[in-house]
Order: structure tokens, then C-alpha cells, then sequence
């Protein structure tokens, strides 16, 4: 993880209509940048952590909307596709979709997929991760393993052959509440791995397989280098689709509270239909420079 480059601004972004189209020019910071170092950690490793770039005010404001929500009776938390979904519809408010489009996280995403080149966001996916109380009563976070199973990851969308593998472009974590030590919910990142899977995900969908979905499926890689992230309020992880990641383990007494934003480069459905994704792993990221990126290739 890379600390915050100097010049970063937290300026309010002036906004145009929430529709379908590209990022427009007004929503572009340009003192805002990444450093080659930046750049280069997030094609090596498949992510990057910025710290303290979603100002607190926001963060307060995410917060207030999602604990409203889950103090109300009923409607808080739903099951879709055997997937807890906490909140349902708070993903949709202003406080959340602010966390992007009133902070400099927009900006970051255009240096990575290009300049007016990210389709408007309209949700985030709230994301909390409770308490585990059998884990808190062995003795908390400090006595749990803070190793990560191997097989135990997924890239988003994987379980969904219709998605061609490749539902979006660019995975935004923003972490809500402090996460200062393992083994307290963290989002765990699988470094270098989308390296690996990119040709693995091409073959299994062109086989017609079921892209690692089955956790029992003899063939998933398995990843030992696992990192839980430590990240403060504020703080941002912008991952590749193809990175593997999960949620850690909760042995604190805290829920961790975390929202997600898949964000889509404006050619991926053409992308899609003439397979151009399957070939090039950082084709839609038109903000890194060609020959950072064909250096990068040739490793």
C-alpha cells in the first residue's frame, strides 16, 4: 500500500445529471494525480490503497445513512442469490454515491481507466462484516490466525457465466470505519493474482467450465500470499476486476463497515461482445501509459 501523493485535493467536484454516460470534464481534478510508483504497484500488484482521500464529513454522512437504516424494523438486511445484502436501497442514496462523486475517488479511477472514460455510478454495495462471537470469546483478534485459507477468494461476478467473466472494470473499497489490525473484518487482497487468473478465466470460459465458482473445484489456484488490508476512515483500495480478494475474518467486538463501487470503463460492453477482454488484461485502464503497461507485459 501506497501512502496519499503530495497535492491531492479534496475540493468538491461540480456535478452534472446521474445517467449512463461518461465522466465529464467537470468531474476531473487535475492536480489530483498518481505517482509512477502508484501506478506501478497497481499493475504489479493488482490494487492500490490511497490513504485518508474521502473526507470525514462524507464518511459521517455514510455512516449516519447506513445506521439509520439498521436501526429501523425490518427491510435492513435481505438475501439475494445466497448473498447477505445489508441495507437495500441506501446503496442508491446521496450519502453513499458522495464517497465517490464529492471526493478526489473519482478522479483516481479516471488516472486508472482514462479521462472522461468511467460510466456514471448510480449505487454501492454496503458491506458490513459482524462480529464473529466465537472468535471474539477464543480471545479476539490477537489470538486468531491471521493466516488466509488459499482457496478461499473470488473476483467478482465469477459465478456468473452470462457476465462473460468480466462484469465491470474497477473494484472501489472505501472503508468507513478504522481497521488498525487483522483479524477485524478486513478486506483481504490476493497480491499478483490477477496476473494468474486472466489466462486461467479465458480458458475456463471458453471451455465452458464455471470460472472457480464451485470452492470445491480441484483446479482453483491456490493464493498464500494473502494480505489483510489495515486502513483507516477515508481510506481507499482501487483493485483490478481480475484481482482475487475476500472479506477476513471479525474477531472484534466492532462490525466493520465498508462500501463497494464497480465501476465500468464506457467501452466494456463492446469489449465484451468482440472478447478484446479476454486477450488484453488492462485494455479499459487507458490512464496508464503504454509503455508503463507493455514494461509491465514483458516481465
Amino acid at each position: 500500500p501506497t501512502e496519499k501523493p503530495s497535492g491531492f485535493n479534496q475540493s468538491h467536484f461540480v456535478l452534472d445529471g446521474e445517467d449512463s454516460s461518461p465522466s465529464s470534464a467537470t468531474q476531473f481534478d487535475d492536480s489530483v494525480i498518481l505517482t509512477k510508483e502508484q501506478k506501478q504497484h497497481f499493475l504489479e500488484e493488482g490494487y492500490l490503497q490511497v490513504k485518508q482521500i474521502v473526507p470525514a464529513e462524507l464518511v459521517e454522512a455514510a455512516l449516519g445513512a447506513i445506521n439509520a437504516a439498521l436501526c429501523m424494523s425490518g427491510g435492513n438486511i435481505a438475501v439475494r442469490d445466497d448473498s447477505t445484502v445489508y441495507c437495500p436501497g441506501v446503496g442508491k442514496s446521496d450519502a453513499v454515491l458522495n464517497l465517490v462523486k464529492h471526493s478526489t475517488v473519482w478522479t483516481i479511477a479516471q488516472r486508472l481507466l482514462g479521462r472522461g472514460n468511467v460510466l456514471e455510478v448510480d449505487r454501492g454495495q454496503i458491506a458490513l462484516k459482524p462480529p464473529n462471537v466465537a472468535l471474539l470469546a477464543a480471545g479476539g483478534p490477537e489470538k486468531h490466525d491471521k493466516s488466509l485459507p488459499p482457496k478461499q477468494w473470488h473476483i467478482d461476478g465469477m459465478d456468473k457465466k452470462m457476465m462473460m467473466y468480466s462484469p465491470f472494470s474497477l473494484l472501489v473499497g472505501i472503508t468507513l470505519t478504522d481497521v488498525v489490525k487483522p483479524n477485524c473484518g478486513n478486506l483481504c487482497i490476493f497480491p499478483k493474482s490477477h496476473k494468474v487468473l486472466h489466462p486461467l478465466l479465458k480458458e475456463q470460459l471458453e471451455s465452458g467450465m464455471p470460472v472457480f465458482s464451485d470452492k470445491k473445484c480441484p483446479d482453483k489456484p491456490a493464493f498464500r500470499n494473502g494480505v489483510q488490508i489495515i486502513a483507516k476512515a477515508g481510506d481507499v483500495i482501487f483493485a483490478h476486476q481480475k484481482t482475487a480478494h475476500r472479506p477476513g475474518p471479525n474477531a472484534s467486538h466492532m462490525i466493520r463497515y465498508q462500501v463497494y463501487f464497480r465501476l465500468t470503463h464506457k467501452d466494456h460492453s463492446r469489449n465484451i461482445e468482440n472478447r478484446s477482454l479476454m486477450e488484453d488484461l488492462f485494455l479499459e485502464y487507458d490512464g496508464l501509459e503504454e509503455e508503463e503497461v507493455f514494461s509491465w507485459k514483458k516481465k
